[in-house]
């Protein structure tokens, strides 16, 4: 008999803990869904994603954690000032005024005129140059919107005019277009290496491979398409000169000098991240000044180093349609 309630007693132990831990999930659950339907709720109205993501915050921590707004502020402030106060961050700003640079130059021109005679005899031809233009130009800005907008630029009514399927071409461009992310120096990798306490430069490093890995991808999915499909792309026979490759080697060398010059002084440890984005800014800058074009707009373009792909962000928005 004592064997029988010793038996009962820790069953109904077991049942208790249970209980609790089945509580305690259903708690933590639906504080996920609030959190997830006042996060949702507020970028579906349209408000700013930043803003969205501190109110849902705030109102988390007062109603689901009972923290008051003394002890709120404390911790806010605290983390906006570790974080903000760190040089790392000051990189950001100089990626994005470099691919700025690039976006509102005539060297994102020569971008697709470099590349066209060398993608001319490949399968799938003049489509290459989106996978391409995206890989090069992410390894000068960081950012996805702005190597989509500046490709889709130079590359998409060009494709249009000369009877590329428009699927494909908008397709090849989608997914190339986010390997900004991948391919340094991306800023989701500066971001990400500043919150994580990891090496900026050795994120840099570990990025390079698998973007170009789906840069390879992407570019084969267009030959096998190609193959498959012949009509995506027109049919008639290219004819290039030795010196049409020449002017295309040289369309291509201010590019390839600022990723040269960026990324090797990061992989080299000559400079960090912040130092390699500051010059990369002031060569971008020097090399636009050489050639200086009808979109050579630097002072608009102060103003708007917004997201290029974003209609809101007016001045540049009026001046890419102008």
């Amino acid at each position: 008999m004592p064997q029988f309630y010793t038996l009962i007693f820790g069953l109904s132990r077991v049942a208790a803990v249970l209980a609790a831990a089945a509580l305690l999930f259903m708690d933590t659950l639906c504080s996920v869904g609030v959190i997830l339907v006042l996060l949702f709720g507020m970028l579906g109205a349209g408000v700013w994603v930043f803003a969205s993501i501190a109110l849902v915050a705030v109102l988390s921590l007062f109603f689901l954690q009972g923290m008051s707004p003394a002890r709120i502020g404390s911790i806010a402030s605290s983390i906006i000032y570790r974080y903000s106060s760190g040089w790392e961050l000051s990189a950001i700003p100089m990626f994005i005024w470099m691919g700025e640079i690039i976006f509102r130059t005539d060297i994102s021109a020569r971008l697709f005129r470099g590349l066209s005679p060398f993608v001319d005899y490949i399968p799938g031809r003049l489509l290459h140059t989106n996978v391409l233009g995206c890989t090069l130009f992410a390894a000068v800005s960081g950012s996805s919107p702005a190597t989509t907008a500046t490709v889709d630029k130079i590359s998409i009514g060009e494709l249009d005019k000369r009877g590329y399927d428009p699927r494909v071409a908008l397709g090849s461009l989608a997914g190339a277009g986010s390997l900004g992310l991948l391919i340094p120096p991306s800023i989701v990798m500066i971001v990400y290496g500043i919150l994580a306490e990891q090496s900026v430069s050795r994120l840099f490093a570990a990025g390079v491979l698998p973007g170009l890995m789906i840069a390879g991808l992407y570019s084969a999915y267009i030959i096998l398409r190609a193959k498959l499909t012949p009509e995506i792309a027109p049919h008639d026979k290219p004819d290039h000169k030795l010196a049409d490759f020449g002017r295309a080697l040289v369309d291509l060398l201010p590019l390839g000098v600022l990723m040269g010059i960026v990324l090797g002084s990061i992989y080299t440890g000559i400079a960090t991240p912040s130092e390699a984005a500051r010059g990369g800014g002031e060569l971008g800058q020097f090399a636009a000044d050489l050639r200086p074009g009808p979109s050579h707009r630097f002072p608009e373009a102060a103003v708007a180093i917004g997201d290029p792909a974003d209609p809101r962000s007016g001045p540049r928005f009026r001046s890419r349609r102008a």
